[in-house]
C-alpha cells in the first residue's frame, strides 16, 4: 500500500490485513516447492565484520615481506572485501530464522 504497511491478502482477497513495516521483524514467504525465510540481520553484521578483518589480516601477513608497501595495502583491501561477501553469504546461511 505504500512505504510504511503491508497488507497480505488471500487469492480472492476476501482475508485481508494491513500490518505496519515497524512491527514486522522477519517473515517467511512459502510455497509448495521453495522456502524463503530472513535472515538474522544482527548476527549476520557481526558475523561479516569479524570474517572481513580477519580474512584482511590473514592476506596481509601471507604476503607480508614479500611485495612493496602499496601492494601491501591493496592485498588488504582484497582481503576484506573477500571476507566481507564470504561473511554475508555463510552468515545468511548459518543464522536464518
Amino acid at each position: 500500500i505504500s512505504d510504511r504497511v503491508l497488507r497480505f491478502t488471500d487469492k480472492g482477497e476476501q482475508n485481508m490485513r494491513v500490518i505496519l513495516r515497524d512491527h514486522i521483524t522477519s517473515f517467511t514467504i512459502s510455497d509448495t516447492d521453495v522456502t524463503f525465510s530472513t535472515a538474522n540481520k544482527p548476527r549476520v553484521t557481526a558475523f561479516s565484520a569479524v570474517s572481513s578483518v580477519l580474512m584482511a589480516g590473514a592476506a596481509r601477513r601471507l604476503v607480508y615481506g614479500r611485495m612493496p608497501k602499496g601492494s601491501l595495502d591493496f592485498v588488504t583491501c582484497a582481503g576484506a572485501a573477500f571476507g566481507l561477501w564470504g561473511g554475508i553469504r555463510v552468515g545468511c546461511w548459518a543464522f536464518r530464522d
